[in-house]
This record gives C-alpha cells, sequence and structure tokens, in this order.
C-alpha cells in the first residue's frame, strides 16, 4: 500500500482490561490497593534506609535506588490505567502514549540492569568478603547506580525514537492497557521488521545480561553456603535465595514473552495477563521479598516505631500541659462575640523609638593606639622592677599577642599606669 493511501492518526485508544463495568469497578478497587500497598512498601523501604545509619550499605543502598524505581515504574502506568477503569474511556494522544511507553521502558530497563547488580553485590559479600569493602565503595556504589539510570534511559530513548517513526493507520485500537512498543508496532502501516530487530537486540541485552549474571551469582552462592556444612546456614541461604529467584524469574520471565519471544500465534489476553505481572505484581512484592527474612531491616522498623510512639507520647503530654483545645476554644468564642457586639478587637500597642540606653553602640576605636602615631611619649610603668621584669622576656614566657606587642601600652602586673610629665 502506498504511503499516500493512509492517513496518519493521532489519537490511540486503549481497549483495557475488561469492557464489562462491573468487572471494571472491581478492578478499579484491586488495582488501587496494590498501587496503594506499592507505594507505601517501597517508601517505607526508602525512609528506612535514610533514617538508620545502619542500613547504610551497598545492598540497601541498591535497595533505595530499586523501590525508588519501583514508584517511578508502577506510576507511569498505573494511574492513567485507574482513570480508564472508572471513566471507561481509553483514549490517549499521540504524545500521551510515545511519554508514557519511554517512561516504562526506560525505568523497566534500569530495574532490570539494577536486579542484576544486587546479585553481584551479594555474590562478592558472600563468596569474597576479604574484597568486599574495597571493591564495593561508595564511589563504585554511585558509578554502578548511575550506569543503571544512564543506560535504562538512553536506551528506551532509541527504542521508542525508532518506534514513532512507523505511521499509524486504520482504528489505531491497541487491545492492551497501556502503550507498549510491541502493541504499538502492530498498527504500523509500513513494514516494520527492521524496527522490531533493533528492539528484539535491545531486549536481549537489557533482559538476559543482567538474567544471567543472576543466575550465576545465586549458583556461586548456593555452592559456597552447601560447603560450609550448617543446616541452618543452608536452611536460611535456600529459603531468601529462592525467594530472590522467584521474583526474578517472575519479572524476567513475563518480560522475555512480551518482548523476545515472537509475537506470531500470541493472542492479546496472554499479553495482558503477562504484563500485569512484571507492571503491577513485581513491584509489590519486590519490597516484601528483600525485607521480609532481614534482620537489619526488622531491628530498623522496632526503632523507628519506638521513635514514633516516643515523640506521640510526648506530643500528647505537652498538649495536655498546655490545653491548646481550651485556648483554641475560648479565643474562637471571644471573637465570635466581638464580631457581632460590634465591640473593638484587642490590639498591640505600637512599638515606638528605641531609648539612647538600648541603641547598639558603635564600636570605638582603642584608645591608646593613636598615641605611636602622635609622637607622644610612651606611658612609664610606677614600678620600675616590674616593668624591667616585663622587659626581660625569657624563653618559658609565652609568646605575646600581636596587640602587646604593637601597643604604645605596656601592662605591668599591678595594672598601674604612670603617664610622663612633658
Amino acid at each position: 500500500m502506498g504511503d499516500d493511501n493512509f492517513t496518519t492518526t493521532t489519537e490511540f485508544i486503549l481497549v483495557g482490561l475488561s469492557s464489562d463495568r462491573k468487572t471494571q469497578i472491581l478492578l478499579f478497587v484491586l488495582v488501587l490497593l496494590m498501587y496503594i500497598f506499592t507505594l507505601l512498601g517501597n517508601l517505607g523501604v526508602i525512609v528506612l534506609v535514610r533514617v538508620d545509619s545502619h542500613l547504610h550499605t551497598p545492598m540497601y543502598f541498591f535497595l533505595s535506588h530499586l523501590s525508588s524505581v519501583e514508584i517511578g515504574f508502577i506510576t507511569s502506568t498505573v494511574p492513567q490505567m485507574l482513570n480508564h477503569l472508572l471513566t471507561g474511556r481509553g483514549e490517549l494522544s499521540l504524545v500521551r502514549c510515545a511519554l508514557q511507553m519511554y517512561m516504562t521502558l526506560a525505568l523497566g530497563s534500569v530495574e532490570a540492569i539494577l536486579l542484576g547488580i544486587m546479585a553481584y553485590d551479594r555474590y562478592l559479600a558472600v563468596c569474597h568478603p576479604l574484597v568486599y569493602a574495597s571493591a564495593m565503595g561508595k564511589w563504585r556504589q554511585f558509578q554502578l547506580a548511575s550506569a543503571c539510570w544512564l543506560a535504562g534511559f538512553i536506551i528506551a530513548a532509541i527504542c521508542v525514537s525508532i518506534t514513532f517513526q512507523h505511521p499509524f493507520c486504520g482504528s489505531c485500537c491497541i487491545d492492551h492497557f497501556v502503550c507498549e512498543i510491541p502493541m504499538v508496532l502492530k498498527l504500523a502501516c509500513n513494514d516494520a521488521r527492521v524496527t522490531r530487530h533493533i528492539i528484539v537486540m535491545f531486549a536481549g541485552i537489557v533482559i538476559l545480561g543482567p538474567f544471567s549474571v543472576i543466575l550465576t551469582s545465586y549458583g556461586h552462592i548456593l555452592f559456597s553456603v552447601l560447603q560450609m556444612r550448617s543446616a541452618a546456614g543452608l536452611r536460611k541461604a535456600f529459603f531468601t535465595c529462592s525467594s530472590h529467584l522467584i521474583v526474578v524469574t517472575l519479572f524476567y520471565g513475563t518480560i522475555i514473552f512480551v518482548y523476545i519471544r515472537p509475537q506470531s500465534g500470541t493472542s492479546p489476553e496472554n499479553e495482558k495477563q503477562m504484563a500485569v505481572f512484571y507492571l503491577m505484581v513485581t513491584p509489590l512484592l519486590n519490597p516484601l521479598i528483600y525485607t521480609l527474612r532481614n534482620k537489619d531491616v526488622h531491628v530498623a522498623m522496632a526503632k523507628a516505631r519506638e521513635t514514633a510512639a516516643e515523640f506521640l507520647a510526648e506530643l500528647r503530654q505537652l498538649s495536655a500541659d498546655c490545653n491548646f483545645g481550651e485556648h483554641l476554644e475560648d479565643a474562637l468564642r471571644d471573637h465570635f462575640v466581638r464580631t457581632h457586639s460590634g465591640a473593638p478587637s484587642p490590639r498591640l500597642p505600637k512599638r515606638g523609638p528605641l531609648s539612647p540606653n538600648l541603641r547598639p553602640r558603635k564600636p570605638r576605636r582603642h584608645l591608646y593606639r593613636p598615641l605611636r602615631r602622635s609622637g607622644l611619649p610612651r606611658p612609664q610603668h610606677s614600678n620600675p622592677d616590674a616593668q624591667q621584669g616585663y622587659k626581660s622576656k625569657s624563653s618559658s614566657d609565652p609568646p605575646r599577642s600581636r596587640w602587646f606587642q604593637k601597643s604604645s601600652v605596656r601592662v605591668t602586673n599591678t595594672f598601674s599606669i604612670r603617664w610622663p610629665e612633658r
């Protein structure tokens, strides 16, 4: 079909998860609860890491970055999805669709790379504890975190820019609840095979690379734990690694199904179900999985609860001592009476000028410093012995200050000064 036989569209229509109104209301409540719990969980992790000094370690540094990514990742899709479920309208302009696609792809790429770095950090901590402190210093943590964010946003910019170079025609109805590259490319009017190959290549780098690092790191960790021959340590390592691997496999597996697996033969309903897992379920589970069996986080949460309880107790005691409620009630009653009775409200007296005694003094220059410049003779001490003793400076005397060396007045031990007669 030639380029002059179709018109380019400027708006997309999202079908959503369901077209039934009752199902939409039920999904709205469920998605809203998941969104609120995800925000609270990830914000709680960020606040704990920032407040508690015992959590200022590389593991929790990367975990706080992961929580920040999860908040942005779920916020880039869920508010628009809630609006669609509540109003039943799924229209999106071309700019809004491109912006949502860019933020979702960028933050998803950052999360995929960051999970691989976190697994490598655990590998160094368990298998190489002697070099862990030097290998994971603060500067190295900053470099790795910055590389994650930079790589994710650059890859997303490239993929989105080559996707929207194609013209879109027809009804432009996307059988999905978010704007994603595989679904949008299906609406392209011209040949998009080269773009699909480029998208698959970047997806392989972002997904398969960190996923292989995660599997290799956890394999080495399990091998090191098995050599300890400790039943308790083996059990703890097994539960920790298995929970982490379940969430990681859920995240990477669903993304591989959508972005790397061939699109021919896949139904839109399966793609929607896979997208729900990596867009909403994984951000909800990550803070629980990484902090549920962590003793450091439990101790930090206990300290935070104690601090909050003490603050609330002091606040209640302060309000009880000051009687804020009674004073506020009296002030409101007096204001109401004055307003309706026409009586003038009491005003504070105006502040008059300051008295001369309260005005700030100007800094005075030293009285004895001009003596040297005017040529007047130096004052002589009333006690010649004290003057001679003062002039004979021994090695044990403390060094004089600059003021005593340049001043025209010699202070004796009796603080008496005799002015010479002229």
